[in-house]
């Protein structure tokens, strides 16, 4: 057997570092892109019982490139979808979305107590992003109090708000 010519090795070596350096560039480049969903806001634990506290939970984010999405809730670890709250809609970049959940599945029965979370697919983009924050249902009993109709805020199910931010 004959053995590599002794001038392979530092070309070898050279190619090593030439293609570290440009993974390295490469990396550093993409940190600095910005990101595709950002000012998120999503998470708590919510009571969907009647009791006008916390019968509903908001989930916020902003866009920072138009892109057609769907958004699921769905239980931890590439769990079933249990609620599609957006089904390929077409956001505009840099508006603020709310998205509100009741806790009820597709079929409007009660979601199980437990953690969920918030898949978000950007189809234009080929992505699927999972929206971090902690999203529990807890189901607990139904206790209205005094005046909870008066108190009741009515939130539109499964609109959104695209106006942008001051």
């Amino acid at each position: 057997m004959r053995s590599a010519p002794r001038a392979l090795v530092p070309v070898l070596f050279a190619v090593l570092v030439i293609a570290t350096a440009a993974a390295f560039a490469h990396t550093q480049r993409l940190k600095t892109k910005p990101l595709i969903l950002d000012n998120v806001k999503v998470g708590g634990i919510f009571t969907p019982n009647g009791d006008c506290n916390e019968d509903k939970i908001r989930i916020r984010y902003r866009l920072t490139e138009r892109d057609t999405v769907t958004m699921v809730i769905a239980r931890p670890d590439d769990g079933p979808v249990v609620r599609t709250l957006v089904e390929r809609r077409d956001l505009r970049a840099y508006r603020h979305f709310e998205f509100w959940w009741d806790g009820r599945d597709d079929q409007g029965r009660p979601a199980a107590s437990g953690p969920y979370k918030v898949r978000v697919t950007l189809h234009e983009r080929d992505r699927e992003l999972e929206i971090g924050g902690r999203l529990r249902l807890h189901r607990g009993s139904y206790d209205p109090g005094p005046g909870c109709e008066k108190r009741r805020v009515r939130v539109p199910e499964d609109e959104y708000d695209d106006r942008a931010e001051p």
